[in-house]
């Protein structure tokens, strides 16, 4: 579990999940620095190396969580490393499509492929975290679960599937010293939401918020850091939102701002981001 020299314990590893750009690669330069020694997951190799080129001794994965080498290369790595950390980010919006659209077999490869690599992680993570008493796993999910999104019951449906993961996993680990918890993050400024959401409608979007603005990567990532902590044993089975407070004006601030975008928002949707299968 920790990086060792020479036999003496050096620091705890952090496994990353979904690493190669926006809330990943900022997640992992913040556990990296706290202390950590970070193994960078992604499907995308220049992403994952442009995250690692700043962080010292960073390890890369490069493996797509949707295909059965990629979950293999992810098990490998784990058993490996052994990291007293695993952080999943990895997602994806596929297939995007309103409900009278949706092929009900794509919607169950979604949350298979988002669910599947987590449980084979537990095998090879849970038996070294048990044994040294310590363990922390904090799953990213959205706001998007608790409010919906046109288009989104796919990528609804895989992140409250591992939100009910991380409870179960929350209840049958406690004893054994290994907290599991969910950051649920709002609206954040990214490469990714900025590529989905027309300008005005990005804008707008932003604002209806309590703080009036977009969260950033840094913040989702600073909460992820408070609950990896060794420090934060007591925090278990919540789901935390960083939204600022978002939950609280949805879709009411939109409506009362700009009723047209809001119909505009609630009937068609944003356009989807050109990806993959799955995120990592």
């Amino acid at each position: 579990m920790p990086v060792r020299r020479g036999g003496t314990r050096v620091r705890d590893t952090a496994l990353v999940v979904g690493a190669s750009r926006d809330i990943g690669a900022a997640i992992a330069h913040r556990l990296a620095s706290d202390g950590l020694h970070v193994v960078l997951v992604g499907r995308s190799k220049p992403g994952l190396d442009e995250t690692a080129a700043t962080i010292p001794d960073a390890e890369t994965v490069v493996a797509d969580i949707a295909t059965a080498d990629g979950v293999h290369a992810i098990l490998d790595a784990a058993e490996r490393t052994e990291p007293a950390v695993v952080v999943a980010v990895a997602r994806t919006r596929d297939p995007w499509a309103r409900l009278p659209k949706l092929d009900p077999s794509a919607l169950g490869t979604a949350v298979q492929d988002h669910l599947a690599y987590l449980v084979a992680l537990t095998g090879v993570v849970l038996p070294a975290q048990r044994t040294a008493r310590f363990g922390r796993w904090i799953f990213v999910s959205s706001t998007v679960t608790r409010m919906g999104g046109p288009g989104q019951a796919a990528y609804t449906a895989h992140k409250l599937a591992m939100e009910g993961l991380a409870r179960t996993l929350a209840l049958e680990e406690g004893r054994n010293g290994i907290t599991s918890n969910v950051v649920s993050p709002g609206f954040i400024d990214t490469a990714g939401t900025r590529a989905n959401y027309p300008a005005e409608m990005f804008a707008a979007i932003s604002a209806m918020n309590t703080v009036g603005r977009a969260g950033t990567p840094e913040e989702v990532a600073h909460l992820v850091a408070a609950l990896a902590d060794r420090r934060a044993g007591f925090v278990t089975g919540s789901t935390v939102l960083v939204g600022g407070g978002v939950e609280l004006a949805w879709p009411a601030g939109l409506a009362a701002r700009d009723p047209a975008l809001a119909v505009a928002f609630a009937t068609g949707g944003p356009r989807p981001v050109p990806e993959g299968s799955a995120t990592a």
